[in-house]
């Protein structure tokens, strides 16, 4: 493992990919690799050739990876206005599947290199994938070449990670991660909110995922008792429900919100990580209690 600036891993990076496919799982959610993304829009040339594989998620990640040089490609599972230009074009590949179909069609695609988002080292030289464990871990047991982004500010939060020696190349840095605002729910949502609570008994287990139907989902929470939340991801609406005590675990994959979030995931011992492989597997969902919402 090599320890390097954003600008040289990227460098490198190209060397290592001459005579190759040039896809790169790229990360979603906090987990999107902005420092990585900069050097490619400082330099697009860089770019040049490159497909960016994954699942950048509307609302969350607003950055078209495929727009840094007209050479350039991205395939995802998501569509947003944030990069309509480039699927318009023909140069963003849509492909229409599930949160969890992803985790398995980013364990078969053709990849080359991989981007990753994690923590600093731990005393055993192991790095967390922190608040974005949904989806690296169908990738970091590839034979392609890793980019470590090793970030003091991602969480050592409790759930997957790998060691260190895993990467090729390591970059360092320290800076925020990307936010997710849910903005202003609709009133619409009151009323989803409301049937919600209406449907969910104490101790129930819940699942929900993106979009803001999952937010009026948990904020319709707080009332309830001894609930365990088993879901693809969460927001900051989390935080009340916690501190009402009506949640007595939280396993998820992603944390969409900001700092006050991300700071809870390390601090409350009843939220876990997973991969979207035990978050949205089906047969893990019929293991639960079988009272559900």
């Amino acid at each position: 493992m090599i320890r390097l600036e954003a600008d040289q891993a990227i460098r490198e990076l190209a060397i290592r990919l001459r005579g190759t496919g040039k896809r790169i799982f790229v990360p979603c959610g906090a987990a999107e690799p902005l420092a990585l993304y900069d050097v490619f829009a400082a330099e697009p040339e860089l770019a040049a050739g490159l497909t960016f594989v994954g699942a950048l998620l509307p609302g969350a990640n607003r950055r078209d990876w495929a727009a840094l040089h007209p050479e350039a490609r991205a395939e995802g599972t998501f569509v947003s206005a944030d990069w309509r230009e480039s699927f318009e074009a023909g140069r963003f590949a849509f492909r229409p599947l599930t949160y969890f179909q992803t985790y398995g069609w980013l364990a078969t695609t053709p990849l080359d290199a991989a981007f990753f988002h994690v923590s600093a080292p731990d005393i055993n030289d192991r790095c967390s994938f922190g608040v974005a464990a949904d989806l690296s871990r169908a990738v970091v047991g590839r034979e392609v070449v890793k980019v470590a982004l090793v970030n003091r500010q991602m969480p050592n939060t409790r759930g997957p990670g790998t060691p260190m020696e895993t990467f090729d190349f390591a970059v360092e840095i320290d800076a925020p991660l990307a936010e997710y605002d849910a903005g202003t729910l609709d009133p619409a949502f009151d009323r989803i909110s409301q049937t919600i609570a209406e449907l969910t008994p104490e101790g129930a287990s819940v699942q929900f995922g993106l979009g803001k139907a999952g937010v009026a989902a948990l904020a319709a929470l707080a009332g309830r008792r001894g609930l365990k939340i088993h879901s693809g991801m969460v927001t900051d609406r989390l935080l009340p429900v916690l501190d009402a005590n009506a949640v007595d675990e939280v396993v998820t994959g992603l944390a969409l919100g900001t700092k006050p979030l991300f700071d809870r995931c390390v601090d409350d011992v009843r939220i876990r990580f997973e991969s979207t492989a035990f978050t949205l597997d089906a047969p893990v969902l019929r293991r639960r209690k079988k009272k559900s919402s």
